[in-house]
């Protein structure tokens, strides 16, 4: 199950910066999307803007003459004529008009016939008359323009400049005449070219009667942002590629025991389990060991894999606060346990020197009656020191019993133990394995009872398996015990049921 959760975990980191990227490159094209249509859009405020000026200018200048300008077509009045289409920058050629009919104009002079033009393609706002791709006599010889007829005189514009209106290689476009519902097509790329663009830009303008529409491919964008999106891309997959290897290591960090044990200070992983203490005898429970175990969504960790890293990154006394905390509160709800029930917490000999233990005194929780809370401390070179011996004598003045956890492998001697005014020595478990083989080590296990007997401290044998060992501690006189031949850690629910049973059985 777990081995499952990991690979869920994986894929889901793969997936996740699989999306991110997916989604940085959808935001990044559309951030060029959104980029080219605005070029678009000012391209087209260009053009209405160029469409403004000439406009204007046409406008201006037939007006002027309208108001002030010759009322025949003498000499000076072509004169007139000429001198306004050197002084205007878009008309090429200006005529006089009588009616519909076209007296003369500043390229030919005088018609030796009238010229009549009827049917415009549009009318404009202001009145003006309008005909595209107009065959105009500029000279003796007709060439093709855009006449705006306004009142006796009309313009000649010519249609290149509408070429250039929009200069974005690849796109297509289309300039139309737009008001009071008539619409005329006047310049650009047909209707159906349009409809095939992709991306598609139509726009009005407020002060001509004018619209523009600009489409473009999909090839057009890509031919244009062609390094741009490779560019993005490069380092799309960079960025992917780092963001990988860093989520690896990151996953590898949290994954580490290290950081799931300081996790779990955090995030509650740890838990409290209790093996019952009994007397070999009758088997009657007389306390219990308060045991710490550990479990997250990626497993367990075992005690002789995160107490090295508690004491390590020097959480020790965090974490046994944690217990302390954790195992008051059980004990605390029972109200059926026997008079003077032992319940044994481990300390750390660091918190022990330190004097970080004497935090106990001030714990009220620890003042239940009929309980008996013994300190359980490894054996440990930390507690030589004269520190250790003067805060351990508080604890016992204040209430608490003093236990040696794993007797017989670590640094104390006879001296050392009745300084610390110890109430119970606890058999290391590799004592009592051996038993059955009558090791060496095993034959040591009378002189740690004597030992015992001298300091008038009880013994515990941990690690009890099966009746033979049982037997032959009861022989050696070894009153106490623990092991799975009583009962494995279980929680204190379960540890109730069993102190209610062997109540019965005594």
């Amino acid at each position: 199950m777990r081995k499952i959760t990991r690979i869920i975990i994986d894929r889901l980191v793969v997936t996740g910066i699989a999306l991110l990227l997916g989604f940085g490159l959808f935001a990044a094209y559309s951030v060029l999307e959104s980029s080219f249509e605005k070029q678009l859009q000012a391209q087209i405020q260009k053009s209405f803007n160029q469409i403004n000026l000439i406009s204007g200018d046409l406008l201006t200048t037939l007006n002027r003459l309208n108001a002030s300008g010759p009322r025949d077509c003498s000499d000076a009045s072509l004169l007139e004529l000429r001198r306004e289409v050197f002084l205007s920058e878009y008309i090429k050629d200006i005529g006089r008009l009588e009616g519909d009919r076209l007296l003369c104009s500043a390229g030919v002079g005088r018609l030796s016939f009238p010229y009549e033009i009827r049917h415009p393609n549009y009318i404009g706002r202001l009145g003006a008359k309008v005909w595209l791709d107009m065959p105009v006599l500029l000279t003796e010889n007709a060439v093709r323009g855009i006449l705006v007829r306004l009142g006796a005189y009309d313009a000649v514009i010519d249609k290149t400049f509408l070429g250039d209106l929009i200069f974005i290689p690849g796109v297509e476009w289309q300039l139309i005449f737009s008001a009071e519902g008539v619409k005329e097509y006047i310049a650009g790329s047909s209707a159906a070219s349009l409809q095939n663009a992709d991306l598609y830009v139509h726009q009005c303008s407020d002060s001509v009667p004018y619209c523009i529409t600009i489409g473009a491919g999909s090839e057009v964008f890509h031919q244009r942002y062609r390094s741009t999106l490779a560019g993005w891309l490069i380092i799309a997959v960079l960025v992917a590629g780092f963001g990988f290897i860093g989520q690896r290591r990151w996953l590898r960090r949290y994954r580490s025991q290290q950081s799931r044990v300081l996790r779990g200070l955090k995030n509650d992983a740890f838990y409290c389990l209790y093996q019952p203490l009994v007397e070999l005898r009758t088997g009657r429970v007389i306390g219990c060991e308060v045991l710490a175990r550990y479990e997250d969504v990626l497993g367990p960790i075992y005690p002789d894999s995160f107490i090295p890293v508690i004491s390590r990154c020097r959480k020790t006394w965090p974490f046994t606060r944690l217990i302390i905390d954790k195992a008051l509160a059980a004990v605390s709800q029972a109200s059926a346990l026997p008079e003077g029930f032992k319940v044994n917490i481990n300390f750390f000999a660091q918190d022990i020197e330190s004097g970080a233990v004497l935090a106990l005194l001030e714990n009220g929780r620890f003042s239940q009656p009929g309980l008996q809370f013994v300190i359980e401390v490894t054996e440990d070179e930390k507690l030589n020191s004269e520190a250790a011996r003067i805060n351990l004598e508080k604890l016992v003045a204040g209430g608490f019993q003093v236990a040696i956890d794993d007797f017989g492998t670590g640094y104390s001697n006879l001296r050392q133990i009745r300084d610390f005014k110890c109430d119970t020595l606890k058999i290391d478990r590799s004592f009592i394995s051996e038993m059955e083989g009558g090791s060496v080590r095993s034959t040591l296990i009378p002189h740690i009872v004597d030992i015992a007997h001298k300091i008038d401290a009880s013994i515990v044998a941990e690690g009890i398996e099966n009746n033979m060992q049982n037997r032959a501690l009861i022989d050696v006189g070894v009153r106490y015990g623990q092991g799975y031949m009583y009962g494995k850690p279980m929680p204190f629910d379960k540890l109730l049921e069993m102190i209610s049973l062997s109540r019965q059985s005594v």
